[in-house]
């Protein structure tokens, strides 16, 4: 900060520069009168002390400094409004500053140049007190834009009170709208995350806060974490998102010379819950066609460390009120010095964001010059950002309003991965698709020293490893945090994951089963994270599985199926096997139909029950007509002498691509065709029990067909099935619901329908074990065709 000494001397050295030239005159007549140029330098001000957090009531000087004038006018107010000719002198006197006081103040020098309008704003409370940590903040920071914008206005407006004033939340937090201007904020107060000023939030009374639970975004999706967070969610979430995009500029715009052109649209600032919840609130652009990661749940943190308030706050009172989190935390698994450096992902986005950010306003620029003939440049300081490259500079008369369709976009991601400065952190996956997918489709080049982000063509592992984990993990199907199997209890009331599901669609339930104890109901939105797996939280200290303890782990050392039967692989897979086991057996159907002479309803076995197929009559996942020694047991893949034969095996195989889960259909191609292009066309057996099984005329078409005739001819209700909606069979002539659900199953009809599941359900089935896949599915029809097993199914042979 300039000093006011500082300034005189600057004034005192400006006019003696003016004066020399003079001298070599000596004063004589001949000499011209001394003419100086106009002066158009405006006065600068400062104020001592300047904008903060102080213990006691400030004394407040002002200061100015000109070219010119030793002594500027400065005037000033301390209402919020705009300082002007008719505003206070300011008389050299301390202006007295209690705490929320903002000083607005500018200068005017002799020549009638005016400085601009200086802002400083005071905070009084005690160090380390909340009020002190809140001043510290940016909701507290009194003199700053989020603030201070609407001051010539008089009132913040309803578009904008929302989330600039405490008013405002609180009338947005009730029913949605928000539907009175609100006065002029000294930051976002207490009042808007407590109630009358008690410790705990306004999120604990929900039923009068309708709009905290769940948070709508800018897309019209709705998000929950069930808490406070909901809080920092519903203003941290940006406005606008590729629905505010497409609906600017539809895909069906054709570009010609005379294009359509846009305004561009801002996402906002700091939106972190956009860029957290990823696809499923639909923050960035997303490219039709392409799929984009769900919602960064931080697997390996722990629900502590996995919610705004969490990391922001810490994980109990008393919380921290200037809502930076605490670095110390992250380095007890990362290293590094600061967020950008840590080790793991967080490093390893950063710096891939910055890259893809420096490719794509490249793009962005070379394509509004060469393709669309209109240059432009970018400024992050001043709205709305993109100007015209004519040497006006960034006003806003001369914002840049020739987007057309692409350009639009490129430009809205760009402004979210700049704007989003922690992104890189909150779901630095997302970030990086949507930027990434910008710049290809301006057709811009991207630098060889980025990485293809994951779920893209061409992505390998990093020589990070667990980065990449993470970035595999986050687009498995384990991590698909905004699918039905995390999301199906979301709307309960209250939202949470009953016990008896919780084993397997949360990682604290899958503990408490894996460790022998009763699984509890688990609170709604965590995901089955590292931790079920994992014995430590610290991937870099421990990557190894919970399985390595069975002993602390009793109910993963031998795996109990539905049936009441037992199986193990004796390595890590059993933990795999604990879940991916279905949830019924042949015994569950055959005591459903003891209790009762019928009708049914539909008896489900759940889903990828690659488990119960693998085992095939060891576990009698499915229906077994015959007696045991006709179905065929444990697939022991006899051929992979030494290659896989487990889950961990195979789905874990290779170390660049081990946590999507996904076989690598190249470890295949040796034995079964080489190069082999997919799975369902591996040379041998797998083909062949993929034909047999989901071919044209395969077996589960005819099986399908086989229900239905049944159905309608014999118990005379016609059927029809719905495999994306729950539970699959359902009348005709009605659409697929839950009240139109087909209840009409006799004990023939059902046990065909769970077979006919048991096969839809596994899609791996025909690797697993297509021999007891394919021996389910044939004795289903045989008994649909005459009530007996006879081998009297046409088309097919039973093997």
């Amino acid at each position: 900060m300039r000093t006011p000494v500082q300034g005189h001397w600057c004034w005192f050295i400006t006019m003696l520069l003016l004066i020399l030239p003079l001298a070599g005159c000596g004063g004589g007549s001949s000499c011209p009168p001394a003419v100086l140029p106009p002066d158009t330098t405006p006065p600068t001000v400062w104020a001592s002390p300047d904008s903060g957090v102080y213990p006691a009531d400030q004394a407040v000087l002002l200061h100015s400094s000109d070219n010119r004038d030793p002594s500027p006018v400065i005037r000033y107010t301390t209402d919020l409004s705009e300082p002007g000719e008719t505003s206070t002198v300011y008389s050299g006197t301390p202006i007295p500053s209690p705490d929320g006081t903002v000083i607005k103040f500018y200068a005017e020098d002799a020549s009638g140049n005016s400085s601009s309008v200086a802002v400083e704003g005071y905070t009084i409370a005690a160090p380390g007190t909340t009020r002190a940590q809140w001043g510290e903040s940016g909701h507290g920071a009194l003199s700053h834009e989020p603030w201070r914008h609407w001051d010539e206005d008089g009132e913040v407006r309803t578009s904008c009170a929302k989330c600039h004033s405490a008013e405002g939340f609180l009338d947005y937090a009730k029913d949605g709208t928000v539907d009175a201007a609100a006065p002029l904020p000294l930051g976002l107060d207490c009042s808007a995350c407590h109630a009358s000023f008690i410790p705990g939030t306004i999120y604990t009374d929900p039923a009068t806060y309708t709009a905290l639970e769940p948070v709508e975004f800018p897309s019209g999706q709705t998000a929950s974490l069930f808490g406070p967070s909901n809080l920092c969610m519903t203003c941290h979430q940006g406005r606008a998102s590729t629905v505010q995009v497409e609906s600017a500029a539809p895909n069906d715009i054709i570009q010609e010379p005379d294009y359509p052109s846009f305004d561009f649209i801002n996402i906002h600032y700091f939106a972190a819950a956009a860029s957290m919840f990823g696809s499923e609130v639909k923050g960035g652009y997303e490219y039709a066609e392409l799929e984009y990661a769900p919602r960064n749940t931080f697997p390996s943190h722990g629900t502590e460390l996995s919610t705004c308030v969490g990391c922001h706050m810490g994980e109990s009172p008393p919380h921290n009120h200037t809502w930076e989190p605490d670095i110390s935390r992250c380095q007890e698994c990362h290293t590094g010095s600061s967020f950008e450096t840590l080790s793991g992902s967080p490093g390893l986005n950063h710096d891939q964001i910055q890259l893809l950010l420096a490719d794509l306003f490249q793009a962005i620029r070379d394509y509004a010059s060469s393709i669309l003939g209109s240059p432009l440049i970018y400024d992050a300081e001043a709205y709305p950002y993109f100007f015209h490259d004519n040497g006006q500079g960034a006003i806003y008369p001369n914002r840049y309003r020739d987007f057309d369709m692409l350009l639009l976009r490129a430009a809205y991601n760009y402004q979210f991965g700049l704007k989003e400065p922690a992104g890189f952190v909150h779901n630095g996956t997302y970030l990086r698709q949507v930027i990434y997918d910008s710049i290809l489709d301006l057709d811009g080049t991207v630098g060889s020293d980025v990485n293809v982000p994951p779920g893209r063509e061409g992505y390998q592992a990093n020589s990070n490893e667990f980065a990449a984990r993470t970035e595999q993990y986050h687009l498995s199907g384990h991590g698909a945090a905004g699918g039905e199997p995390f999301r199906h209890w979301d709307e309960d009331n209250p939202p949470e994951v009953s016990s008896s599901c919780a084993k397997c669609h949360t990682a604290p339930g899958f503990i408490e089963f894996a460790m022998g104890d009763p699984v509890s109901t688990t609170p709604a939105g965590t995901l089955v994270d590292c931790t079920a797996c994992h014995n430590d939280r610290n991937l870099y200290a421990d990557h190894d599985t919970r399985y390595d303890d069975p002993g602390t782990n009793p109910a993963i050392e031998d795996v109990e199926f539905p049936s009441g039967e037992i199986a193990t692989l004796n390595d890590a897979s059993n933990v795999c096997m604990a879940c991916h086991q279905g949830r019924a057996s042949q015994q569950t159907v055959d005591d459903a139909i003891a209790a009762d002479p019928g009708p049914y309803s539909f008896i489900n076995i759940h889903y990828f029950a690659a488990a119960a197929t693998f085992f095939g009559k060891e576990v009698n996942g499915g229906y077994q007509y015959r007696d045991d020694s006709a179905y065929r047991g444990q697939n022991p893949f006899a051929a992979h002498s030494t290659a896989p034969k487990t889950c961990v095996q195979c789905h874990l195989r290779s170390e660049k691509n081990e946590h999507f889960f996904m076989p690598e259909v190249s470890d295949c191609g040796p034995c079964h065709g080489n190069p082999p292009t997919s799975f369902p066309g591996l040379s041998g057996t797998p083909a062949a029990n993929h034909t047999a099984i989901w071919g044209s005329d395969g077996l589960l078409g005819d099986l399908l067909t086989a229900i239905q005739d049944y159905a309608q001819n014999k118990i005379g209700k016609p059927i029809f099935y719905e495999p994306s909606v729950y539970p699959y069979f359902f009348n005709s002539g009605a659409p697929p619901s839950y009240p139109n659900r087909y209840v009409d199953f006799d004990a023939a009809l059902l046990k065909a329908s769970y077979n006919y599941q048991v096969g839809r359900k596994d899609p791996g089935n025909y690797v697993h074990n297509g021999t007891y896949t394919r021996q389910l599915l044939y004795d289903s029809l045989d008994d649909l065709d005459n009530g007996a097993q006879d081998d009297s199914v046409s088309g097919h042979t039973r093997p």
